[in-house]
């Protein structure tokens, strides 16, 4: 199944930062990646996390909590991209950008 992920991305194989953090992941339950932008961070987390995933599981299995409306967009684009068939659903707020005094 990983081929045909990568394949889909368009990549031969998963760079060195991804095979650490397979292995890292694999092993660990808290697990931080840090890694330039465009190093592959969220396929190499994704790629386990939906590993882990009951196809036919109707409730909520997996919650992601990540700290910008930015990165909540690009997991939901990389996991589609993936073919995973899981229902993915961001969700995440905005400010008015007014300040709101409290009494």
């Amino acid at each position: 199944m990983t081929a045909t992920i990568l394949d889909k991305f368009g990549i031969a194989s998963l760079n060195r930062m991804q095979e650490e953090a397979r292995y890292a992941i694999q092993k660990k339950s808290d697990v931080v990646l840090l890694s330039p932008i465009g190093t592959g961070k969220t396929l190499a987390f994704l790629l386990l996390l939906i590993a882990t995933l009951e196809q036919d599981c109707a409730e909520i299995q997996l919650l992601i909590f990540v700290p910008s409306r930015e990165l909540a967009q690009q997991i939901e684009y990389v996991t589609r991209k993936m073919g995973s068939r899981f229902k993915v659903k961001p969700v995440y707020g905005s400010h008015s950008g007014h300040s709101t005094r409290l009494t």
